[in-house]
């Protein structure tokens, strides 16, 4: 990761740059409008990734579910800046902030064919199914992270 970016809780003036991050990844997200962020945001449900100018350079959203298990809505870099760690950090900080709330497990579901299928592996991710749709199959992952 860049040494001049931080991991922290997203604000609601955050939410354009979010948004506009999530739309250069629309092929493997799907659309997500801004008000589909207003409340995870409000909720402590998104954490950035943000240089010392302020600046968004990735974002993960997530929701922790009563049995203990949290799921990654949404998760990307801005494409100028892949390959710095930042995805790796927003991560680790999701495992880190399970961990403390004594989260079993992170899911998250990914087309079989995109190229974070690879990422997601390294992190410890192993294929727990399939969904198949009439467009793509889609891939649902799972790793634990507190026993």
């Amino acid at each position: 990761m860049p040494p001049d970016s931080k991991i922290q809780l997203a604000c609601q003036d955050d939410i354009d740059r979010i948004v506009a991050i999530a739309r250069q990844h629309c092929d493997i997200l799907g659309f997500f409008p801004k008000g589909g962020f207003v409340n995870p945001v409000a909720a402590g449900e998104v954490i950035v990734s943000k240089t010392k100018h302020g600046k968004i350079n990735g974002f993960l959203h997530y929701h922790t579910s009563k049995d203990r298990t949290t799921v990654v809505y949404a998760f990307a870099v801005d494409k100028n800046s892949q390959g710095q760690g930042i995805g790796t950090a927003l991560m680790n900080c999701l495992f880190n902030l399970a961990k403390r709330q004594h989260v079993y497990a992170v899911r998250l579901k990914v087309p079989e064919d995109a190229p974070a299928v690879e990422f997601y592996k390294a992190k410890g991710f192993e294929v727990i199914g399939l969904q198949r749709y009439k467009t793509r199959n889609v891939l649902v992952l799972h790793r634990k992270v507190w026993q």
